[in-house]
C-alpha cells in the first residue's frame, strides 16, 4: 500500500522513525509537565507541556521523520493533526466502550491502534506536500 503522490510505502522506515520521535516527544513533554508542576497548577503545567509538545513534534517530524525543511506555513497547519487525533480518538473510545463493550481502562489501546497510523499519514501529508502557489517550498 502506498501513499498517493508519495511514491513510497505507507508504512516503512519513516513510520518507525515516527514511533521513535513520538516516544521521545512523550518523554520530553512529561518532563516539562513535571517541571511545570513545581511552579504552576497542574492544568497550566499540562497545557503548556502539550503546546510545547506540538512544537517539538513538528520539529522532530520535519527533521527526523520526514526529513523536510522547517517552514512556517507547515508549522501553522501542523496542529490540525492534533485536532483530528483528538476527535478521532474520542470517537474510537466511545465506540470501543459504548458499542463494542470494551472496558473503559482498555479503550485507549484501541485509540492508539487507530490514531497513530492516521496521525502519521496526516503528518506526512502536511509536511511532504508542496505549496503550488509558491512553486514548491
Amino acid at each position: 500500500m502506498t501513499v498517493p503522490g508519495s511514491g513510497g510505502p505507507l508504512f516503512g522506515r519513516p513510520f518507525f522513525r515516527y514511533l521513535l520521535a513520538g516516544a521521545l516527544n512523550s518523554g520530553i513533554t512529561y518532563l516539562l509537565y513535571l517541571a511545570g508542576l513545581r511552579v504552576l497548577p497542574y492544568r497550566w503545567a499540562y497545557t503548556l507541556a502539550y503546546v510545547a509538545g506540538i512544537g517539538i513534534a513538528f520539529v522532530l517530524s520535519s527533521w527526523f521523520v520526514f526529513r523536510v525543511p522547517l517552514r512556517w506555513h507547515r508549522f501553522l497547519q501542523y496542529p490540525v493533526v492534533y485536532v483530528v487525533q483528538y476527535a478521532l480518538g474520542y470517537a474510537v473510545l466511545y465506540a470501543a466502550v459504548e458499542l463494542v463493550g470494551m472496558e473503559p481502562w482498555l479503550g485507549p489501546v484501541a485509540v492508539v491502534a487507530i490514531t497513530v497510523p492516521v496521525s502519521f499519514v496526516l503528518s506526512r501529508w502536511i509536511l511532504n506536500r508542496t505549496d503550488k502557489r509558491r512553486g514548491g517550498d
